[in-house]
């Protein structure tokens, strides 16, 4: 009679069963022997490996038996986690890893598993831990260690991301995705001459993927090979012909190579499949020297018709956007232009009015390829206009409406800081390192304003609170080049991961600091909203406001409000930056000092920078040129009258 005794006869020929490859085999003589002896863990469990692959759910049960008869099992715990992870149940699968982890934490298999289904969560801050003491358990694992790196590259950290890739790259040089993430990291780190072994690596592993092609061509631009560039770049553009950027980078190698034609066309393939590609305010710098470079060769009236040619490409695939229905002075100073008093480019200006722009170009164009002067009316605004700033720069332009129309969102003005991205914090200290290198590289007039104000509040201790901190940038530099203790800094967000990396940004820095910062002296805040007696009394007063791109966030009702609760803080000069006030075409409008004065303050200072355009003369009513509304820098005093 067959009984209980041989429970363990039929468990033995289960798992030869399963260690020989026939787990269905396995599972009859496995479920015997629970049916004879149900108080067998390792049968269940052993039940639970050959049902693994067949089966996850019902694996998933067997090794929760087992796990219920033998608690201290470490194994049957990873056997769970395994189950139901190939089940799509992370997060119990966490919980099995963990008690798994909890019982042999020296085991590497574990800790691997926990951290994929730690990542397959998006969990990857938690995931990190587990997979670098697996790898750091089983340094030979090629996938372990190629993991980790994707892990750490996900979230930013792309110097700690390289040891581990280029390792895994090593150990296994025929693992394509590895050799293609390696390389990818490296461009990122600006080491595009480095990038290109790996790059290519990957292409001969995976000859036919786009991507690698275009990553590849990138690479090649990077480090000035616009020839070699373009070979990859065509090749990705043959195997996914809709992708729009893959196009700009073509018609920037074939702008470097002097085939001007061959780039334009680039362009409008682009524009074609994206009409936002007039988005990018970079976009225009190329298409205006293109423009120019069309001029010089063939003469105006082919670039002329080279750039109606990109206009059209990229209006069938833009939004209609009427800009002067929405934006009232706008309308009133173009109907105002078109009709006093009369001139032939009029009918260019009531296209504009129309909404339609390249009817306007068409009609621009015609006037200047044949030669005729610009009306006086006209010749005072594009070649003399007040300054950068000056409103009719932008809207007599028609690449001006293109790009209006390809950002534009229909949002109240308070969405655009309620609901703008905010940066990750888990990108870690390099990337706002990097962040801020940028954004000190770019000239910024404000910053010497800004130096300027400083010292003009000094000698003493100057103290400066930053409304809309960001990330961090002003106060950096407030503390590294103006001189100011980083004790004396203080700042609020609406977003709480903008105040954390403002946190990291001054923590993230070689210069040393003079004094130290308290977390409690950045922090979140609505600035509608805001305790600023608490703030008075903790912090003491300030001397210095600054705002920096936080007016045109509001509209005229908010910012009065907005504006009446931070002069609560009663500082002696507010500085802000802002779009241009003087049209209202974006986020402009009529007069902001007349919201400060109602605060108490006045206007003692302005400025506008932009780019100096007025030498485009006559033709910068149809090149491409970056048609941007300028910012402008705005300096105001205590009225204490």
């Amino acid at each position: 009679m067959i009984g209980p005794a041989h429970a363990g006869a039929f468990h033995l020929l289960g798992q030869a069963l399963s260690d020989a490859g026939r787990p269905r085999e396995a599972s009859d003589a496995l479920l015997h022997a629970q049916a004879l002896d149900p108080s067998r863990a390792a049968a269940h469990a052993a039940l639970g490996k050959a049902l693994l692959g067949i089966d996850a759910a019902v694996a998933a049960g067997a090794y929760g038996r087992a796990t219920a008869l033998d608690p201290g099992a470490a194994r049957s715990w990873s056997g769970l986690g395994a189950a139901l992870a190939a089940d799509n149940r992370h997060e119990l699968a966490c919980a099995a890893w963990s008690a798994a982890i909890a019982r042999e934490p020296g085991n590497w298999a574990y800790q691997y598993g926990c951290g994929q289904s730690l990542l397959r969560l998006d969990r990857i801050e938690d995931a990190i831990p587990h997979l670098a003491e697996a790898a750091r358990l089983k340094p030979d694992s090629w996938r372990v260690q190629a993991q980790l790196g994707a892990a750490l590259a996900r979230i930013g950290k792309d110097e700690a991301a390289l040891e581990p890739l280029r390792a895994a790259a090593t150990a296994n040089p025929g693992a394509a995705k590895v050799q293609f993430a390696l390389g990818q990291v490296l461009i990122r780190l600006n080491r595009a001459a480095d990038a290109l072994l790996p790059l290519e690596a990957a292409l001969r592993l995976a000859p036919d993927q786009a991507e690698r092609q275009f990553t590849l061509g990138v690479a090649h631009l990077r480090i000035d090979r616009a020839d070699r560039a373009l070979v990859h770049l065509d090749a990705a553009a043959q195997r996914r012909p809709d992708h729009a950027h893959t196009h700009v980078l073509r018609a920037h190698c074939l702008a470097i190579l002097q085939r001007p034609i061959e780039s334009l066309d680039a362009w409008c393939r682009a524009s074609r499949i994206d009409g936002a590609t007039f988005r990018w305010k970079a976009n225009f710098y190329p298409l205006d020297r293109l423009f120019t470079a069309l001029v010089a060769r063939d003469g105006i009236a082919a670039a002329l018709s080279g750039t109606i040619e990109l206009c059209t490409a990229s209006a069938a695939s833009m939004t209609p956007l009427n800009l002067v229905c929405d934006r009232p002075e706008t309308h009133a100073f173009l109907t105002t232009l078109a009709t006093d008093p009369s001139s032939e480019l009029d009918r260019g200006i009531e296209f504009l009015l129309q909404s339609r722009p390249v009817d306007a170009l068409r009609c621009y164009s015609k006037h200047l390829a044949e030669g005729r002067p610009i009306d006086a009316k006209y010749d005072s605004v594009v070649g003399t206009g007040i300054d950068a700033g000056h409103a009719a720069w932008h809207v007599m332009n028609p690449f001006f409406h293109f790009w209006v129309a390809a950002r534009q969102k229909k949002k109240r003005p308070d969405e655009s800081w309620r609901e703008d991205p905010v940066f990750a914090a888990t990108r870690g200290a390099r990337a706002l390192a990097d962040l801020y290198a940028n954004w000190h590289a770019t000239p910024n007039l404000a910053r010497e304003v800004l130096r300027r104000q400083v010292a003009q509040l000094g000698p003493a201790p100057v103290r400066v609170f930053d409304l809309g901190c960001g990330f961090g940038q002003w106060l950096r530099y407030l503390r590294d080049e103006c001189g100011i203790k980083a004790s004396d800094l203080f700042g609020c967000d609406f977003h709480n991961a903008r105040v954390e990396a403002t946190r990291m940004m001054l923590s993230s820095t070689a210069t040393p600091v003079v004094g130290g910062c308290a977390p409690a002296q950045f922090f979140q805040a609505d600035a509608l909203d805001w305790d600023v007696a608490s703030f008075r009394a903790r912090h003491g007063s300030i001397d210095l406001l600054t705002m920096f791109v936080v007016t045109g966030c509001f509209d005229d009702a908010d910012l009065d409000r907005c504006l009446s609760i931070a002069a609560r803080l009663e500082p002696r000069r507010i500085l802000e930056t802002t779009v241009t006030s003087s049209w209202d075409l974006w986020n402009g409008r009529a007069n902001s000092p007349d919201h400060f004065a109602r605060a108490g303050y006045r206007l003692i200072e302005s400025l506008r920078p932009g780019d100096p355009i007025a030498a485009a003369g006559p033709l910068a009513l149809v090149a491409p040129r970056k048609y941007w509304v300028a910012s402008q820098i705005n300096v105001y005093a205590r009225d204490r009258a």
